[in-house]
């Protein structure tokens, strides 16, 4: 079956690594994390909503977590879940759903990556001062990045549709290219480095199947 997907504006995928200026010394503390996916839940029969979270996992060094850097998020999903040829998927991010402190530092949009009809990135934002930085706590809740909904929408009508009863959204993280999923931190000195290692999971969705008309 041949699906469409609502292409967002041209992605201009923050090229995280080159972009970052690492300075970090053999002595530098590095941070790491956990990103998954929890909350998922059928809220209409066309739209399903679920939470990014992530958590700091290093806790010998970040006892009380890390300031937030950015981060970029890689969805991917079952695209059988669309029921029509006819219909698409659209994407956002929920308005007002981050925990994050810092507002300059909440996702904004989602866009759907090229060539790919089951993938979408949830866009960084750029660092902020540390002063003004977030908080990624350490413990079991971490903090959510964002809140995401996803809608069937048909193509011709612009008006809701709905699932194709019965199959499940299959969510989950991708580290793969372009856009992988990553996150940074904040150093001491204001410079932005890679959290490593970096866990994906999304063992705490329910994955229920879906409803139909």
């Amino acid at each position: 079956m041949k699906a469409n997907f609502h292409i967002f504006p041209p992605l201009t995928l923050l090229l995280f690594f080159v972009s970052m200026v690492m300075g970090t010394s053999a002595y530098a503390q590095t941070a790491s994390c956990e990103v998954y996916l929890t909350n998922d839940a059928q809220t209409a029969p066309d739209q399903i909503e679920f939470d990014i979270c992530v958590r700091s996992t290093n806790h010998d060094d970040f006892p009380a977590g890390f300031l937030y850097g950015h981060g970029q998020y890689r969805i991917e999903f079952n695209p059988s879940i669309i029921n029509h040829e006819r219909d698409l998927i659209e994407v956002e991010v929920l308005k007002g759903s981050s925990e994050l402190s810092c507002v300059d530092q909440q996702p904004l949009h989602c866009s759907f990556l090229p060539d790919t009809i089951s993938a979408y990135l949830v866009r960084a934002r750029f660092p902020v001062k540390p002063e003004l930085a977030s908080l990624i706590p350490a413990g079991n809740t971490g903090i959510r990045i964002a809140r995401i909904s996803m809608k069937v929408v048909s193509i011709s009508e612009k008006t809701p549709s709905f699932f194709n009863q019965g199959t499940t959204a299959d969510l989950r993280l991708s580290d793969q290219n372009p856009g992988t999923t990553a996150v940074s931190f904040m150093e001491k000195s204001g410079t932005v480095a890679v959290c490593k290692p970096i866990e994906l999971s999304g063992a705490s969705l329910s994955n229920k199947p879906l409803l139909g008309q």
